[in-house]
């Protein structure tokens, strides 16, 4: 996974606010918490494997699309496993 990848996603949907142009649409899927959609669909958009946040919202999704949400700690833990 290359988490450059997702830096001109982050940029494109944080000038998206301003603009109202994407490339995709961000879905409606955080109630609660609607401004953390956006990480949904960079995820997407990036083909991103592992979506990791600390964030609770995110966190109680469990997965989106396939993708796992995971907290930091588990994700490190995934990456060290995987080196060894």
């Amino acid at each position: 996974m290359d988490l450059w990848k997702l830096l001109p996603c982050l940029k494109k949907r944080r000038s998206a606010r301003a603009s109202q142009t994407v490339s995709s649409p961000v879905p409606e899927v955080i109630l609660e918490d609607p401004d953390d959609d956006k990480f949904l669909a960079c995820a997407i958009d990036g083909g991103a494997d592992y979506i990791v946040s600390g964030d609770h919202h995110l966190l109680d999704l469990g997965s989106y699309e396939g993708i796992p949400i995971l907290r930091p700690a588990t994700f490190l833990q995934i990456v060290r496993v995987s080196q060894a």
